[in-house]
């Protein structure tokens, strides 16, 4: 008999995607999962799409919020329920899964543990297909760094969560997820770099919707002022990021981990010496336009007092 899946979603405002991406998961080729949403006090009719589904196919469970959390803290809550799971997947409210996304997921993922054990903490994420709001092919490329690893995670994350399955080990190790995170699945690949394993499935899984309402990964308007308000709001990232990176060295600082050693030191230093060191570290982003507005960043904004947990 097959083993029963986890699919953890988290849901706010989505009525215009969700019925699509909910017809996705139920034509899955693997049939043994649990769906289970948390809605977070949603304003539009999803909370009523989703107890129509719920009827429809009693795998699908629904959890209203009392108050609004956010996406991360949405997540946390989902995963607190859910942490005797032996395997997890996420999905987003507005994508589309391929029929054998979760087959292909499960199979990879199973033959990790088999080669490491399952008490390895474990995190397996495929390939994801850029898409229009209406389902159109977009240039987009997948982010694929030769180095999968933490020091590439405390650059930038290249992880999305909707395209990964984590097992019970890194879920426990992860849990519960900070309120400093950026993204829950930031949170969990970081612990999967620190603590466990890292695969990369080299297969397309799903359609990335991008749309303007966008949670992360929206469609960038082009136009001057957008550019200057981009690159504000990559500040206020630059800065979210760092609170999160610093909170997950304070989690392991006995672990004396040379890497987490390193990138602390570099946010102690002060300006020019905090940009050399950064370099020496390897810190790059996703490309090199943001990798040159992150040096720019250190030596013009960030603060090292900036650098104390909450």
């Amino acid at each position: 008999m097959e083993e029963t899946l986890t699919i953890l979603m988290a849901t706010y405002n989505g009525e215009r995607f969700i019925r699509e991406q909910l017809d996705s998961i139920i034509k899955q080729t693997y049939k043994e999962w649990c769906l289970v949403i948390r809605d977070d006090c949603s304003k539009d009719n999803t909370p009523d799409i989703i107890k129509e589904y719920c009827l429809r196919d009693t795998r699908i469970k629904f959890i209203s919020g009392e108050k609004n959390l956010g996406p991360v803290l949405n997540f946390n809550e989902l995963i607190k329920d859910s942490l005797s799971s032996k395997y997890i997947m996420f999905a987003d409210q507005d994508d589309i899964w391929l029929d054998s996304k979760i087959e292909i997921s499960l199979k990879n993922i199973k033959n990790i543990e088999e080669r490491y054990g399952e008490n390895v903490p474990i995190i397996a994420y495929s390939k994801l297909k850029y898409v229009t709001e209406d389902l159109k092919p977009l240039n987009i490329k997948n982010s694929n760094p030769k180095n999968k690893n933490l020091r590439t995670l405390l650059s930038f994350n290249f992880i999305w969560g909707c395209t990964i399955i984590a097992n019970s080990a890194l879920i426990n190790e992860a849990y519960p997820i900070s309120k400093a995170a950026q993204n829950h699945d930031y949170w969990l690949a970081l612990h999967a770099a620190h603590k466990g394993i890292i695969y990369h499935i080299e297969k397309e899984t799903m359609l990335y919707r991008q749309h303007k309402a966008n949670v992360t990964g929206g469609i960038n308007n082009r136009s001057l002022k957008s550019k200057i308000k981009k690159i504000n709001n990559q500040f206020s990232s630059y800065e979210q990021q760092i609170k999160q990176n610093l909170n997950f060295i304070t989690k392991y600082q006995e672990d004396n981990n040379q890497v987490l050693l390193e990138y602390k030191n570099i946010l102690l230093s002060d300006f020019f010496i905090r940009v050399i060191k950064a370099y020496k570290f390897s810190v790059k982003k996703n490309s090199l336009l943001e990798t040159i507005i992150f040096y720019i960043f250190l030596l013009s904004k960030y603060q090292k007092e900036n650098s104390k947990i909450d």
